[in-house]
């Protein structure tokens, strides 16, 4: 039916027993505490049945009863029994292949990723040219534009922290990186489109009132 790997983050709370009258099987007793991660890798391995995988069993093989679940009081009990090296080969292929595919599609998503927040820096730089136009209309003074154009900018960065920090699919690695680039990105937005003469004549008269 498939086969699934289980990454487990307290070893301790695991324990083979083996058997006394076949030499090839054992048990494994999963206290309640343990921490385990199942993770499908095959439908093509194993028809038959549920196999799980524990990496920190290298050369033993379980079968997963789906009725069998994680107990909250009582141990759970898996059977298993060795395997060959080539059955052990054939798994880690199919865990390498499972793992290459979730990179592949990782870096696919970050793609799509980076077209959506593209779209989002676009609009704001729509914005800033609506902006643009009210003030040679003169329906905005310099000053005003300013305000505007910082608060745009903060608006924008606000919506990316948001939209990077509660997406699910992103590595947290990853999240201070992408999140960064594309701040300096909205940060470039604001600096080079700001009226700069009118922050000058700010940064002067703030000069002046301080030596009064």
């Amino acid at each position: 039916m498939s086969l699934e790997i289980c990454e487990v983050k307290n070893p301790d709370q695991l324990k083979i027993k083996y058997s006394r009258l076949f030499s090839d099987k054992v048990l494994l007793i999963i206290k309640p505490e343990a921490q385990l991660k199942f993770v499908k890798i095959s439908n093509e391995l194993y028809q038959k049945q549920q196999k799980v995988y524990f990496p920190l069993f290298e050369n033993i093989i379980f079968v997963k009863n789906p009725k069998n679940i994680i107990a909250e009081k009582n141990p759970t009990v898996l059977k298993g029994n060795f395997i060959e090296e080539d059955e052990t080969g054939m798994i880690k292929s199919a865990i390498k292949k499972f793992d290459e595919k979730g990179k592949q599609n990782y870096e696919e998503y970050k793609k799509i990723l980076d077209k959506n927040i593209s779209e989002l820096i676009n609009s704001m730089n729509n914005e800033i040219i609506n902006q643009k136009n009210f003030q040679k209309s003169e329906y905005l003074t310099k000053k005003q534009y300013n305000e505007n154009i910082n608060l745009l900018a903060d608006s924008y960065i606000d919506i990316l922290n948001i939209k990077i920090e509660n997406d699910i699919n992103l590595k947290k690695e990853d999240k201070t990186g992408i999140y960064k680039f594309y701040k300096n990105m909205i940060e470039g937005l604001r600096n080079n489109n700001l009226n700069t003469d009118i922050l000058i004549d700010i940064n002067k008269n703030s000069e002046v009132s301080d030596i009064n």
